[in-house]
């Protein structure tokens, strides 16, 4: 008896203790999907001394849907100006957290489809700008990213949530 006591508790303690040292997030974290990124363009200019990136980002993706009309890009505290399929303008709506976008028809699971986003903004997370101030005023000009796991949408246009993965470039204009 003493011997099942003992290898139950040695079978349940790690997952206990797994349970105490990493909780969750959040209650149901996972987050549903209506697409597939497969990869994103992301082209911006960078205006260090206002802190803002114009950029466009164009994302390639694969529909889960038999029929998806309309889907969103995380995009928060982001100014959109347009965007695109193939060049032939899509309606959009900017929302607080999101930019929902509709598709000038349905497309499937079979399409491979690429949309571009036209936007501004100044990142309030996800990209970083180091200057020099008046406690260090030796410090050396810096712009870094670090959106891991869901800061990037306050700098570009995109799926923010760690269940998706995708191919990327980054092309990057700043000052002299």
């Amino acid at each position: 008896m003493l011997l099942r006591l003992l290898a139950a508790v040695l079978f349940f303690a790690p997952a206990l203790c797994a349970q105490s040292l990493f909780p969750v997030r959040d209650a149901g974290e996972a987050r549903d999907r209506t697409y597939d990124v497969l990869h994103y363009r992301i082209q911006v200019a960078i205006d260090d001394r206002q802190k803002e990136v114009i950029g466009r980002v164009t994302t390639t993706l694969v529909p889960f849907l038999p029929n998806l009309y309309a889907f969103e890009f995380d995009a928060e505290q982001m100014e959109i100006h347009r965007v695109t399929l193939g060049g032939k303008d899509l309606r959009f709506e900017v929302r607080p957290k999101t930019v929902a976008i509709t598709l000038d028809r349905p497309y499937s699971f079979r399409d491979t489809i690429t949309v571009s986003v036209d936007y501004s903004c100044r990142p309030a997370k996800g990209l970083y700008f180091v200057q020099p101030d008046s406690a260090l005023p030796a410090k050396p000009w810096q712009i870094w990213t670090q959106g891991e796991d869901m800061d990037n949408h306050f700098w570009f246009p995109c799926y923010d949530f760690p269940n998706d993965r995708a191919t990327s470039e980054v092309i990057v204009t700043v000052p002299a």
